[in-house]
């Protein structure tokens, strides 16, 4: 059994999802709307349960993160699925963003700002 699993930051855009513009709305006035970028070397861990369950699916969260880079919250937005084992995959996802470092958010001086990411991590076995 082979597992694979990806993130990538939502664009934001003309299309953008209704719960990313609620996020971005508490940017501080002014900031640019630079979005935080995570580092791809904070993969979660795959939950035993949920891959002996066959458990997949896209965890959708939205990341604090502070001006130093650290996050301070993460928000579990969509759950990868309805089963307590896609609950697993989103815990575990939200705890391994939460110790990722990130590069902080700038306003259109350069200073750092706190501010939020939205990221997609797909769980899928294949």
């Amino acid at each position: 059994m082979q597992v694979r699993t990806s993130f990538a930051n939502v664009a934001i855009g003309m299309s953008a999802m209704a719960w990313i513009g609620s996020a971005l709305a508490q940017l501080p006035e002014g900031s640019g709307a630079h979005f935080l970028q995570g580092q791809t070397e904070c993969r979660p861990e795959y939950p035993a349960a949920a891959m002996r369950a066959n458990a997949q699916g896209t965890t959708r969260l939205l990341i604090h993160v502070d001006t130093t880079g650290k996050p301070t919250q993460v928000d579990i937005v969509e759950s990868s699925g309805p089963k307590h084992e896609n609950k697993l995959l989103d815990r575990a996802a939200a705890k391994a963003f939460m110790s990722c470092a990130f590069v902080a958010a700038v306003d259109e001086k350069g200073n750092a700002i706190e501010g939020v990411t939205p990221v997609n991590y797909t769980w899928a076995i294949r």
